[in-house]
């Protein structure tokens, strides 16, 4: 939100820079224990252990024990009582399952999905190769269940004999899937965790791996979770055509024919947490059957470069209806019809005016509801390059930020329009001056600033 608005982000990056000088330092709150026997939390979060995975490049989960100290302290931070984990290594999970039980005091079982082999590294500068034990090892989801708060006993349900693992592999190679059934006082609960293709792979393929996740969930009729990192958005415009459509009607059909309500869908994007310049999209899931859910949400782990999401189970109540039904597809039609719509909005805008407008209205929406996480992701660029001058991220100087605006700003900010007469428009970058916004409070460029948005990876950002 350039213009007069950087100008108030280098003042709130300039008090946060101030406040971490006395503290020493600013992580992220360290885990509260809480007594919660009746409820099952369940926790989702691509771990990224692959994440930038190479000699002395310390992003990402690295193969240490500090850092999957710091995955644990992820787990606990949300209460969790099942962790569905993607990208990790099997080394590392069998860890992870003791440092929980040490943190807690209590038993965690480990079932294990194989993927594929791989190599890791500790990330500490100066290192010469992978870690001791890290080569070539086992790759793939881990699901951790803590036994004795609120769970009795667990079940695998995907076991095939092969890979001496709790997972089975999906037709597209390389990725697997796994499941186990979960007893609790208040009846059976079945939770299954995936990490899904890239677009790089066929849309045809991609979409029978998520038709074969979905042969086994249907084999039962308890409560069913299915969790994971989809490596796809399936949040786009009603009636427009939309890409990967085989692979987007497959997800959406665990709403629009299974009946699972998709819980974190309001929650906002997953992807690129730590790149938030790069854009960031929805394709992590909580998807939940038959049993209703509370105190969904999503949440900034210590290393990932997913947000994770976490949800309680509420086996005891009646289950919510299932989600609507999708938009339309580029594809042919089929013999399902519906005349209920989504109002998704997510959708990324094109490369024209008009997208870049309704992109900026969403950000000034944002400043107006202190929708923090929003507004970091449109303005991911502007505020990488402040974070890289040593500002601090993004979500310690933004609420900063915020604080300058007064509430009748805000209020009116919630509701700006942007006039499109006023707006000037260069090849993929738009500007957006102060007097273009229309709201209920005047704006000048000495209070909100002039934005300018450029067209980066299919989406448009406020840059400057």
């Amino acid at each position: 939100m350039m213009g007069a608005v950087s100008r108030k982000l280098v003042l709130a990056m300039a008090a946060v820079t101030l406040i971490t000088a006395c503290d020493g330092s600013t992580p992220p709150p360290s885990p509260t224990e809480v007594t919660h026997d009746d409820e099952i939390r369940v926790v989702n979060l691509n771990a990224a252990m692959g994440y930038k995975n190479t000699k002395g490049d310390p992003a990402g989960t690295d193969a240490t024990t500090e850092d999957l100290g710091l995955l644990a302290d992820d787990i606990l931070g949300q209460r969790g009582d099942i962790a569905n984990l993607q990208e990790m290594a099997l080394p590392a999970a069998r860890e992870l399952r003791e440092i929980l039980g040490g943190k807690t005091g209590e038993k965690w079982e480990l079932n294990w999905g194989f993927s594929v082999n791989a190599t890791y590294y500790t990330g500490e500068k100066g290192e010469t190769g992978p870690r001791e034990g890290y080569v070539e090892v086992q790759a793939g989801n881990a699901q951790l269940i803590r036994i004795g708060d609120g769970i009795t006993g667990q079940k695998p349900l995907t076991v095939d004999g092969e890979h001496d693992d709790q997972g089975i592999m999906l037709p597209s190679g390389n990725r697997s899937f796994q499941g186990a059934e979960i007893t609790t006082a208040n009846g059976k609960v079945a939770v299954y965790n995936t990490h899904l293709a890239l677009e790089d792979v066929a849309d045809e393929k991609r979409a029978e791996d998520v038709e074969t996740i979905q042969k086994a969930t249907e084999a039962s009729a308890v409560p069913t979770v299915v969790t994971g990192d989809f490596n796809q958005t399936i949040d786009f415009v009603p009636g427009q055509p939309y890409p990967n459509h085989r692979m987007v009607d497959a997800i959406r059909a665990f709403m629009d024919t299974y009946g699972y309500t998709d819980v974190a869908k309001d929650q906002g994007p997953t992807s690129n947490e730590k790149r938030k310049y790069l854009g960031a999209k929805r394709i992590d899931y909580l998807l939940v059957r038959g049993a209703a859910t509370t105190d969904t949400v999503r949440f900034v782990s210590h290393e990932s470069d997913h947000w994770g999401l976490a949800t309680t189970l509420d086996l005891r109540g009646p289950a919510p209806s299932s989600d609507v039904p999708p938009p339309t597809s580029s594809a042919p039609p089929t013999t399902t019809t519906t005349t209920t719509t989504t109002t998704t909005t997510t959708a990324p805008a094109g490369p024209t005016t008009e997208g870049a407008i309704a992109r900026y209205e969403k950000f000034l929406h944002a400043v107006g509801t202190s929708d923090i996480a929003t507004m970091c992701e449109i303005a991911g660029p502007a505020a990488k390059q402040a974070e890289d001058q040593g500002f601090g991220p993004c979500e310690q100087t933004m609420p900063v930020t915020l604080s300058m605006f007064s509430a009748a700003q805000k209020a009116a900010l919630a509701k700006a329009t942007v006039d499109p007469a006023k707006v000037t428009t260069q090849g993929a970058t738009v500007q957006i001056p102060a007097t273009a916004v229309t709201a209920a409070v005047p704006f000048t460029s000495g209070d909100l600033g002039d934005a300018v948005l450029s067209y980066q990876g299919g989406e448009w950002f406020v840059t400057d």
